[in-house]
């Protein structure tokens, strides 16, 4: 079980980095970028971590969890490129 909550927080760590990248991205307008902003890029990693501790401690099914990241995550991660890309060809 030690190993599930370990691989999970580790896999919910990396997707909260990468929404994470994306949300500091999005954030530009008009020729400013948002100045970044470490602890807001260290809570998204950190819920993102414990949220895949919390699904590895479950007993989620790999698959499972992975459905419920890919779908989630990708709607987040696509929605934050579309606005980073919106807001430069603004």
């Amino acid at each position: 079980m030690v190993v599930e909550v370990l691989v999970g927080l580790v896999k919910g760590a990396i997707a909260g980095i990468g929404y994470a990248i994306t949300g500091y991205a999005k954030a530009y307008k008009k020729g400013k970028q948002e100045e970044f902003d470490l602890s807001k890029f260290t809570a998204t990693a950190i819920l993102g971590a414990l949220v895949g501790a919390v699904a590895g401690y479950m007993g989620m099914p790999i698959e499972t969890a992975y459905d419920y990241v890919l779908t989630a995550g990708l709607i987040g991660v696509i929605e934050n490129i579309l606005k980073a890309i919106g807001r430069r060809l603004e």
